[in-house]
């Protein structure tokens, strides 16, 4: 059986034509999830991925995403903006794949990470704990391969050479816990994110 693969729109999508590139997407063997659950199944283990349309432009339904969701069921959820990470764990998220950010574009160290906190954008890229003591959340950022207004990607911020499709794969003691220990989820996502990131995922 060939993977799925599945896809959330962003904020450029809306501001060209996001039924046109939804459109688009399915055609070619995307799946876009627009504030809807899905359930997969990773070998044997059951695994929900939740897509929240794009926040940006204010078309996310949180209540909408998560509806679908069983409960007891690992929670990975595709979100374009990295920023609502905190509100996306609070319902229940186990995992987060955003990106918006462009990590940053134009790196400047000690600069770029400031004025991006002062416009409300406070995760550029890479893995962060947003989760709290009750519950333990990850959120991992791509920084893509795009770039907005200025053609340019400077330092940090540069489209990687190598990329990074976390593969969520319980095998074993994975698999016995995958149903009860969101953690051994994260495990996978972790030891896969290492090389500079650019997220895809397939299951």
């Amino acid at each position: 059986m060939a993977p799925r693969v599945l896809a959330v729109l962003g904020n450029h999508d809306y501001y060209a034509w996001a039924d046109g590139m939804a459109a688009a997407l399915e055609r070619n063997g995307y799946e876009v999830l627009r504030n809807r659950t899905t359930v997969a199944q990773v070998r044997g283990a059951p695994l929900a991925v939740v897509g929240v349309d794009d926040p940006v432009t204010r078309h996310d339904d949180l209540d909408a995403s998560f509806a679908g969701a069983p409960a007891g069921v690992t929670r990975l959820v595709l979100c374009h903006l990295a920023d609502r990470g905190p509100a996306l764990a609070r319902r229940g998220a186990d995992i987060v794949l955003s990106g918006h950010t462009h990590g940053g574009q134009i790196y400047v160290k000690g600069i770029t990470d400031r004025l991006m906190k002062r416009l409300g954008m406070n995760y550029r890229r890479g893995l962060y704990d947003i989760g709290s003591a009750s519950r333990r959340c990850t959120l991992y950022v791509t920084p893509g391969v795009g770039f907005s207004g200025v053609t340019r990607r400077v330092g940090e911020a540069r489209a990687p050479r190598s990329r990074c499709s976390p593969a969520l794969r319980p095998g074993g003691r994975e698999r016995r816990l995958a149903r009860s220990d969101p953690s051994s989820w994260r495990s996978a996502l972790h030891a896969r994110c290492r090389s500079p990131p650019h997220a895809v995922i397939s299951v």
